[in-house]
């Protein structure tokens, strides 16, 4: 479980500067960028994209604006989860920089399993004086590092090097021994570092970006190829202990032709369940769902989630725990969103569409559950999305996605996945009040702008 370099390397020479790599999909891809412009100028963000079935988006990191990098300058950009395959990647430094030269760039691309890429941050750093030849002298300074974290540097001493690895690193591309890419694995706080064995060069500019890494939290579930009872953890994963405060979200599913209702509500046996909204569609789709939760009031070790219908059918419940849910309001009301599509494709195609009402305390947390009706595998988390777990792979395949955002908006809110493709899907969407949500605060330079709102 964490991440794993899938490939890495690096060019230079011409602008643009391409590269051909291999970057495959649910992927995470660093891009550092270095290179010679006339001296003085401001940092202007360059671009990169990728050669693949549709392209990816990668996130502008910054770079370096200073003088003092002596003609130099650099670029980082990322992205934290391909949506297609690419075979090259490509950046091209901004058109407004004059006296262009030598362009530079260093590629990683990791794989996450058990969890997801999250962005930590970057930093670039200019030695203009004799650094000497003392062990990890040139530096980035330090980006932010925690359990599981990775940094990737760059490196480009314009004068003779040679230069070589910091402590901790492995070299991912040399280009002439005075321009060097690295990683390395962290835990806290780090700077990418490297030696250079001639002291004296007085033009060293370095970056640094980490990429951490975020556990993925189990998506509870039980399931039944047929039956009139469902329950966590037959045909599924039992659920772990619940402790007072908890949020617990509960997604209910039939698979079924017939008007079957749920003549049992959710319970665990101590704690009250309620229910946030169903959508009964046997007659169109095929399925039945319905969504419940409750704020964990009885503590329990060994937790076990049960409900029964009133006929036979293949039966799934999918259950997520949340934390720093405002217990004397969890629910925020109307921001309950389900939607059927047929076969949406590509990117964010996958929504809930937009919750009844807006939520009007923040933050929130919004919580999502995306569903693949071929149960072949399960859709990606949505653009701004946490992917939490999967859940159902009894059914065939894991196809079942829950995600999890903060939004610090009090407007109407949607879930988002990228699906599988090739089959019809339903999401859904309820918003949860964070523990300490309040009111948007007015603007100091005058009224808040109004919302207009879509009721019931």
């Amino acid at each position: 479980m964490g991440l794993t370099l899938s490939t890495s390397g690096g060019a230079n020479g011409s602008n643009p500067q391409p590269l051909t790599i291999t970057i495959p999909a649910n992927a995470a891809v660093c891009l550092l960028a270095s290179f010679n412009a006339g001296s003085g100028q401001s940092y202007f963000q360059g671009s990169v994209a990728d050669a693949g079935p549709g392209g990816n988006t990668y996130v502008a990191a910054g770079g370096t604006n200073s003088a003092q990098a002596n003609g130099q300058y650099d670029d980082a950009f990322y992205c934290l989860n391909t949506t297609s395959s690419a075979t090259s990647i490509t950046y091209t430094p901004s058109a407004s920089y004059t006296s262009m030269g030598n362009v530079g760039i260093s590629v990683w691309v990791w794989t996450a399993s058990g969890g997801t890429v999250t962005f930590g941050s970057v930093i670039d750093n200019a030695q203009t004086s004799a650094v000497g030849t003392g062990t990890d002298a040139i530096t980035s300074t330090a980006v932010t590092c925690s359990t599981g974290s990775v940094v990737m540097g760059l490196t480009r001493d314009i004068d003779s090097g040679p230069v070589s690895v910091g402590t901790g690193f492995t070299s991912d591309y040399n280009g002439f021994n005075i321009l060097i890419g690295e990683h390395g694995a962290f835990s806290s706080n780090h700077a990418a570092t490297w030696t250079t064995a001639t002291g004296t060069d007085a033009r060293i500019l370095s970056q640094a970006l980490s990429f951490g890494f975020s556990p993925t939290s189990v998506v509870y579930d039980g399931t039944t190829a047929s039956g009139t009872v469902v329950s966590t953890g037959t045909g599924g994963t039992a659920l772990p202990a619940f402790n007072v405060g908890d949020c617990i979200h509960v997604l209910l599913m039939a698979q079924t032709a017939s008007a079957l209702t749920i003549t049992s509500n959710p319970s665990d046996g101590h704690n009250t369940y309620v229910n946030l909204q169903n959508a009964d569609n046997h007659g169109t789709t095929g399925f039945i769902w319905a969504r419940w939760t409750t704020m964990v009031t009885t503590a329990i070790t060994t937790p076990v989630i049960s409900a029964t219908w009133s006929g036979t059918a293949k039966l799934a419940i999918a259950v997520a725990k949340l934390s720093n849910i405002n217990t004397g309001a969890p629910n925020v009301t109307g921001g309950n969103a389900q939607s059927n599509q047929t076969t949406p494709s590509g990117s964010n195609a996958q929504t809930s569409g937009l919750t009844i009402s807006p939520n009007l305390l923040v933050p929130v947390t919004l919580g999502g559950w995306g569903f693949s009706v071929n149960e072949s595998g399960a859709p990606a988390a949505g653009a701004g999305f946490s992917q939490i777990g999967t859940a159902w792979a009894a059914l065939g395949s894991a196809c079942l996605t829950y995600e999890t955002m903060t939004s610090n908006a009090a407007i109407q809110q949607t879930a988002t996945f990228t699906p599988i493709g090739g089959t019809n899907t339903f999401t859904a969407l309820d918003v949860f009040n964070q523990i300490g949500s309040h009111p948007p605060t007015v603007p100091a330079s005058g009224p808040m702008p109004r919302q207009i709102y879509v009721m019931p």
